[in-house]
């Protein structure tokens, strides 16, 4: 029978049949058959797509062919091996290229075919070209190019962008009309690009830029604009036209205009002042400043003391105001003090000399600024009477009692005589008191502590001023040294603390043989003594207090008793084992030895011989050897040696393992604290001196070796050795080589071993058993939903069990699976495609869309740029170039959308009568018939006409939309609107138009369409309430001006002369005294009222009865009777305004003053006419001295007080009986001077 058979390999094979019968008889028959391979087509191309004119180039590669047939779209293009180069000019065209091959065999032919095209290209348009406008103009470019999926904009302004409708900003220049080129170039997805470009149109700004005579003043303020515009082109001024508001309810048109800026009463007016500046293209630009009016100041201050004895210490107190919200802290004052100085200081103080024989009277002049420089000034007076200066030195201020001290008495009168004319009186706070010149004086102090005396000294003027000084004598006690020792005599060497009891003391100085030293209170002395021989030592001490005095010195004394001298020697300080130490006694003074060696042995000798006992191997041992001396006194000295014992260490060498595999890692360490290493011999050329260490062996030659290891070891002067012995393995290496054998195939994978030193091998795949061998091949299976992760782990070993493994991950592709979802059939012009993409394990896509757009996005949103039928087809690679290709399922329409568009015929539409014309301006390309549809955004219905109008009842903004319907697609615009508000209708009245200062005016506001007010009253005063009440404080005629803020802008409205407000009369008077004593009495009144023709005087006492009344105006008032006189004036002018002023006990009529004075008094004790003092009636406590002298002229009683009496005594002495002078000055109370004097006798 004939049988088949496929050859998998080629070559030449021997084919042998044997026949048989059924009998058993057979026969046999060969024949060669010769495979020879089939032909493979493959063939590359330069590239898959460029833009179009392009070329494309085709190089074959195929193997065991001999004929080639090339086919273009189907139709056989050529014959030879490579086919010629392809040029395409044109965009959109796909060539499909397929190679077929034979060969001489006869065996099977093979074929391979590829896609080259040419995508469709871009073309670049914006529809906005030529934009015009003022600078700086923002243009929005609207790109509506086709076929393009990136654009790369160059802006003209220096600037670049890649979206697709870029809004831009355009700087106008300074002097003409400014050009900037655009170019836009759209690329679509393959890199194919398409230019053009646009002009903008810039105008340059006008310069808005003017100056102003002043920014800032007191007010009124009146300021000129000088304007300084320019239109910035190649006109002047002349052609541009301005509007000025200046914020005080006026505005201009002028080129250079002027205008008036009122001051508030109490606080700053700022005004902001703006110039709007149009070129002839209605250009507009702005400037902006601000005048600032201030108030002027109110400068004023009083003074308490108005006067008083020099020098006189006057503290001002400043009551200005600056006008405005700030207060006193933010003006600037400059004070004439009038004594020759000045000060800036708000509230100065200033002190006052006065002449030396008579009254001085300074005038003090107040200049007050306010922050802004606004200025008024205040002038008042200051009268100073001379004073006399106290002053006296002493001998000592400080010292150690007992003190004596004495005064020099430095005092002067400050007038024209000298200190003989002054009178004294000093006191010191032990008692001591005295009226002479100088004192003299002792003084003791406290035996504790210090005692504190104060030397007062006052000084009298003639005149009466006084002054008084006072200084401190501080008298200080004398300390006392005093201290005491434990004890008196010992063995040396001794410390002895010494017991300090001193008194009063801060420092001690303390001598012990070297001299005095300053010590701390409680010193201890440390007395070395002498070695064998005995020692006196004296203690001494004195002491100061911390003012310097110094005590007394006191001393002890202490004996010390020489000590013996402790000392031995070793032959060795350290010593290895089982040696013998012998001692040697050095000592000197002692008669008895106690040794101890430290090992609980002890011995009586004077120079023993000792031997250790050695514990065990490994202990170090060390001894502390005593000997202590003890002298015929009993007294002792000790001296201590250490000694050292050393034995071989007990610790072992420790390591980690005695044999392993190379490379063996190996921890060497002993435990020996005393013992140190010297240096670890691993005998394979390493070394190493640390006391825990590690060494890696490393066996390359294929059979085990071992190592001896050896320590050396020392502590102190002795050595110790150890060794042990290490086994090492030769090392394995595993190592490993996976190739995939094709890419796009399903997954065949050729394994290698490249491991070192191995002799088995055991491959897993996956964790499961795949091979023995050194070299296989194996397929692996892909997954479809995401990357597949194969584990592959490859063991070896060799005959000493040494094992080695490595492992890898093989990381496969998921399949590649292409597909994606059409959307609706068809949809209106530029709206937005979605494609939905299904497909699986894809990394680049290919879309193209049948217009001659493409796209690369994974799920692309593609707008159609012009109606009709198309195609779509995608075409994926995966990560490695492997490629397939997909069509959708049916064709795509897209239809015609219209392009709405409108106007509107004002630029501000304003209530009332908001009439507003929309022009439609919609384009249509294909259909003539549409439908429109009006939202004017106000909540009205919808209009459906061509071109409506639409009036607006309310103000705001609003947005208009137009729709546009052709029959089959709609489209939507929107633009924004503003209707502008009503402007205020102003309307305003008062309740009285004129009347006395002050007046109140009730204002009525009748305004419509107003928000918020700005009154101005003209009298530097303003108000922000709607109908507000005002106070006109000062006389005059009155504009009165009303600027209202609505939505719809600001009106202002001015009703000139509207408020006359009358001059009020100022009513004052004056007499010439105000205070006299009786008899004949006459009161000259002097009217210093102002603005005034007509008055009314009254005059009453106490009990408000009228004594007289008067219409003159500078009447005269005589009286017999005594009291208080209360005194009011009415003053009245032509317009009827009254002012009143009263002063109540104005005028005072005093009893006639009297001083009288007995001549005789008796002061014995009996109760009766015991003190001498005169009486007084009507006199002042002012200026008044009452003194008494004896005959020799010695004065000896004095006061200026009108109580005191003299009783007759002089420095605690009854006076003699005799005639002694007196003389009293004063002044009585209706300021009549007077002095009188006498003699009065003193009888016992």
């Amino acid at each position: 029978t004939d049988t088949k058979y496929e050859y998998s390999k080629t070559g030449t094979f021997t084919v042998r049949l044997i026949a048989s019968s059924g009998s058993g008889c057979a026969d046999t028959s060969t024949m060669k058959v010769k495979i020879q391979p089939g032909a493979k087509a493959v063939f590359t191309t330069n590239k898959d797509y460029a833009c179009a004119p392009a070329t494309f180039k085709f190089t074959n590669k195929s193997f065991y062919a001999n004929e080639y047939f090339w086919y273009v779209n189907g139709t056989l293009a050529s014959k030879s091996l490579n086919l010629s180069d392809t040029f395409l000019k044109s965009d959109s065209t796909v060539l499909s290229v397929k190679l077929k091959v034979t060969n001489t065999s006869g065996c099977q032919n093979d074929s391979v075919t590829h896609l080259v095209f040419t995508p469709k290209n871009p073309k670049a348009i914006i529809t906005n070209n030529d934009e015009k406008g003022c600078g700086p103009l923002s243009v929005t470019f609207d790109n509506a190019s086709t076929n393009a999926t990136k654009y790369s904009w160059t802006l003209g302004n220096g600037l670049s962008t890649n979206l697709k409708n870029p809004n831009a900003s355009y700087k106008p220049s300074n002097q003409k009309d400014t050009f900037y080129k655009t170019k836009l170039i759209a690329y679509n997805w393959v890199g194919c690009k398409d230019s053009t470009k646009s002009d903008i149109q810039v105008y340059p700004l006008p310069l808005a830029k003017f100056t102003q005579t002043t920014t800032n003043g007191c007010g009124p303020l009146n300021v000129s604009f000088t304007n300084l515009s320019h239109p910035k082109d190649t006109g002047n001024i002349s052609m541009m036209s301005f509007y000025w508001t200046f914020s005080n309810g006026t505005s201009s048109v002028k080129t250079d205009p002027t205008a008036d800026f009122i001051a508030s009463k109490y606080n700053d007016s700022n005004y902001s002042v703006v110039l709007a500046a149009y070129s002839e293209h209605n250009c507009l630009a702005y400037q902006t400043t601000q005048v600032t009016v201030y108030p002027d100041p109110f400068v004023d201050f009083i003074n308490k003391t108005q006067n008083g004895c020099a020098p006189l210490n006057v503290a001002f107190t400043n009551i200005s105001d600056p006008g405005d919200t700030g207060s006193i802290r933010i003006m600037k004052f400059n004070w004439d003090l009038g004594n020759g100085k000045s000060s800036t200081l708000t509230n100065p103080s200033a002190i006052y000399l006065s002449n030396k024989v008579k009254d001085t009277v300074y005038n003090v002049r107040l200049a007050g600024e306010s922050e802004h420089g606004c200025k008024d000034t205040s002038i008042r007076q200051v009268k100073v009477y001379p004073f006399p200066v106290a002053a006296f030195t002493v001998s000592d201020s400080a010292g150690c009692g007992p003190l004596l001290i004495t005064t020099s008495n430095k005092s002067v009168p400050n007038d024209t005589g000298n200190i003989n004319i002054m009178s004294f009186n000093w006191t010191i706070s032990n008692g001591f008191k005295s009226s002479l010149r100088d004192i003299s004086q002792e003084l003791y102090s406290h035996p504790t502590k210090d005692t504190t005396y104060y030397v007062t000294l006052e000084a009298i003027s003639e005149h009466g001023c006084k002054n008084v000084i006072k200084k401190p004598v501080i008298v200080h006690p004398k300390p006392v040294a005093a201290f005491s020792l434990p004890k008196y005599s010992g063995c040396s060497p001794m410390t002895l603390a010494a017991i300090n009891t001193s008194t009063n003391a801060t420092s001690y100085f303390w001598d012990n043989g070297n001299g005095f030293n300053q010590q701390q209170k409680q010193h201890t002395f440390a007395f070395p003594g002498l070695n064998l021989t005995d020692s006196l030592y004296t203690v001494q001490l004195f002491v100061k207090s911390a003012f310097g005095c110094v005590s007394d010195t006191v001393q002890r004394q202490a004996l010390l008793i020489g000590r013996p001298l402790a000392a031995f020697s070793s032959d060795l300080d350290s010593v290895c084992a089982k040696e013998k130490i012998q001692i040697s006694n050095n000592s000197l003074g002692g008669i008895k030895y106690l040794w101890d060696f430290g090992d609980g042995t002890k011995s009586n000798g004077i120079n023993p011989a000792h031997k250790y006992t050695v514990k065990g191997s490994g202990a170090e041992q060390s001894f502390n050897v005593s000997l202590e001396v003890i002298s015929k006194d009993g007294c002792r000295d000790t001296v201590r040696n250490p000694l050292h014992l050393i034995n071989s260490p007990a610790e072992p060498i420790v390591s980690s393992n005695p044999a392993g595999c190379s490379d063996l890692k190996m921890d060497f360490s002993h435990n020996s604290t005393k013992f140190k290493t010297v240096i670890w011999d691993f005998a394979d050329g390493f070394t190493s001196t640390d006391d825990k260490t590690e060494h890696t062996y490393v066996n390359a030659t294929g059979i085990s070796k071992t190592y001896k290891v050896t320590l050396i070891r020392k502590s102190l002067n002795c050595y110790d050795t150890s060794s042990r012995y290490v086994t090492v393995f030769p090392k394995v290496v595993a190592s490993l080589d996976a190739s995939r054998i094709d890419l796009c195939n399903k997954g065949e994978y050729k394994f290698t071993s490249l491991s070192q030193g191995s002799q088995k091998q055991n491959w897993k795949i996956d964790n499961a058993y795949a091979s023995a061998s050194n070299s296989f091949i194996q397929k692996l299976k892909p997954s479809i939903k995401a990357d597949t992760v194969h584990t592959v782990m490859l063991s070896v070993s060799n005959s000493y069990g040494c094992v080695d493994t490595v492992k890898i991950q093989l990381t496969m592709k998921p399949e590649m699976v292409l597909n994606f979802v059409m959307p609706a059939k068809s949809v209106c012009e530029k709206d937005l495609v979605n494609f939905v993409n299904t497909s699986q394990n894809v990394v680049r896509y290919l879309w193209d869309f049948g217009d001659g757009g493409f796209s690369v996005e994974k799920t692309p949103k593609y707008n159609y740029s012009k109606p009709g039928v198309f195609a779509v087809k995608l075409k994926g690679f995966d990560k490695d170039g492997c490629v397939d290709s997909v069509s959708g399922n049916g064709l795509f329409a897209v239809k015609e959308t219209p392009k709405p568009d409108f106007s509107y015929n004002s630029l501000l539409p304003k209530l009332p009568n908001a009439i507003v014309t929309f022009i439609n301006t919609t384009k249509l390309l294909t259909y003539n018939i549409a439908t429109y549809e009006w939202d004017f955004g106000d909540n009205t219905p919808v209009c459906k006409e061509e071109n409506p109008k639409h009036e607006y009842k309310t103000a705001g903004n609003y947005r208009v939309t137009l729709k546009a319907f052709n029959g089959s697609c709609w489209s939507v615009i929107q633009r924004p609107i503003f209707i502008d508000y009503e402007s205020p209708e102003l309307h305003f009245d008062a309740d009285v138009k004129a009347g006395c200062m002050p007046l109140k005016v009730n204002f009525d506001n009748q305004t419509k369409f107003g928000d918020t007010y700005r009154w101005i009253f003209g009298d530097g005063f303003e108000s922000e309430e709607k109908s507000p009440s005002h106070v006109f404080l000062f006389d005059g005629t009155f504009s009165i001006t009303l600027i209202v803020t609505g939505p719809g802008g600001i009106t202002t409205f001015v009703q000139k002369s509207m408020i006359t407000v009358y001059p009020k009369p100022y009513a004052d008077f004056i007499t010439d005294k105000r205070s006299q004593n009786l008899p004949n009495i006459t009161f000259n009144m002097r009217n210093v009222s102002e603005n005034a023709g007509r008055f009314e005087w009254q005059f009453t006492d106490s009990t408000g009865s009228e004594l007289f009344a008067s219409t003159k105006e500078n009447p005269v008032f005589t009286t017999n009777k005594a009291g208080n006189i209360n005194v009011r004036l009415v003053a009245m002018n032509d317009f009827f305004c009254r002012d009143t002023a009263y002063e109540a006990a104005y005028l005072q009529v005093n009893s006639p003053g009297t001083v009288y004075v007995p001549n005789v008094f008796t002061p014995n004790k009996d109760g009766k006419n015991e003190n001498f003092v005169p009486v007084y009636n009507g006199v002042t406590t002012d200026n008044f001295l009452f003194r008494i002298f004896n005959r020799w002229g010695e004065k000896i009683f004095e006061t200026t007080n009108q109580q005191d009496a003299w009783n007759g005594i002089y420095k605690d002495n009854v006076c003699e009986q005799d005639v002694y002078v007196w003389t009293v000055t004063g002044q009585f109370v209706n300021g009549d001077v007077f002095e009188k004097k006498g003699t009065v006798t003193l009888l016992h």
